[in-house]
């Protein structure tokens, strides 16, 4: 068995897409036009068989390969969470990648799943659609995920999941609202839950910001 995931990772090399990354997929691109959210509503997948919808945007600083990984090589299926990789890369960033990929997984008209991913992910989408949108501005890509946090289209359960996935994926933009969506989130009036998630990831990503705001909130 092991011998047969070496020859994959030996020969599984990305088609060439849009994106490179994205291998065994449905691709189409698509153009922001200015406001994602209302791009995003457009391409939801209306019925019971999963669309995906990506694009990418500027990480902060010193983010590290976001991928999975098996016998040296890497590479993540979106739907079933099965190993499909190649082997890794050569290049190396010192100082971190500077872009991410946003994937919302849609359903029945809504988002349910939101993954991140770093552009050296090979990606395997098991044949479905995946609509890749060019052009996202960081601050597009903010206010789409702040939309989703606590949304009322889902039920709880989901609810709470996806709020925790937006959070963590508005922690890793380069952006300065996005560090304003996760102060604004550490407010009394959210749930414990959600305002220790924010006050999580504004320790683990937002930097010196997010240092002197933590340490503003100790000592109110």
């Amino acid at each position: 068995m092991k011998a047969a995931w070496l020859m994959l990772c030996a020969f599984a090399v990305p088609a060439v897409f849009a994106q490179n990354n994205i291998q065994n997929a449905k691709l189409q691109t698509d153009a922001d036009g200015g406001n994602l959210t209302a791009t995003v509503k457009n391409l939801l997948s209306p019925g019971e068989t999963p669309v995906w919808i990506a694009y990418e945007v500027d990480a902060v600083p010193g983010r590290r390969s976001s991928c999975c990984w098996n016998n040296g090589c890497q590479g993540c299926s979106l739907e079933d969470k099965t190993f499909a990789g190649k082997p890794a890369a050569s290049k190396i960033y010192l100082e971190g990648f500077p872009r991410v990929q946003i994937f919302l997984r849609t359903v029945q008209g809504h988002v349910d799943s939101i993954h991140t991913y770093t552009p050296d992910c090979a990606l395997d989408s098991g044949g479905l659609t995946v609509h890749w949108i060019d052009r996202v501005e960081s601050s597009q890509s903010v206010a789409l995920l702040r939309s989703l946090i606590a949304a009322s289209n889902v039920d709880s359960k989901l609810r709470n999941r996806l709020s925790e996935q937006a959070i963590a994926a508005i922690a890793i933009h380069k952006d300065e609202g996005a560090e304003e969506v996760l102060e604004e989130l550490t407010r009394p009036n959210h749930p414990d839950w959600m305002r220790r998630q924010a006050v999580h990831w504004i320790a683990q990503a937002r930097g010196g910001r997010g240092f002197a705001f933590l340490q503003s909130v100790l000592t109110r």
